[in-house]
C-alpha cells in the first residue's frame, strides 16, 4: 500500500520518520547508515528477532508475537 500524499506542507510537520526524530537507530547510524551499514542491519535483525520470538508478555498469555 503505498504511502498517502500530503496536501501542506503542515501536514509534513506533523508526521516524523523515527529516524529522523531522535530514534536510537538515527542517532547511532544516521538515517541512511540505519540502511545501509551492516551493523545496523544486524542489529535491527535483532530486535525484529526478539520481539517476534523470545519477549513474553503477560498481558498476551506469556506467549511470542510469533505464536499469537
Amino acid at each position: 500500500m503505498p504511502a498517502p500524499e500530503l496536501s501542506s506542507s503542515s501536514e509534513c510537520t506533523t508526521r516524523t520518520n523515527a529516524l529522523q526524530g531522535g530514534d536510537i537507530y538515527g542517532t547511532t547510524y544516521s538515517v541512511e547508515g540505519f540502511y545501509t551499514n551492516p551493523a545496523a542491519i544486524n542489529n535491527f535483525d535483532q530486535r525484529i528477532t526478539h520481539i517476534l520470538n523470545m519477549h513474553k508478555n503477560a498481558l498476551l498469555g506469556n506467549q511470542p508475537w510469533s505464536e499469537l
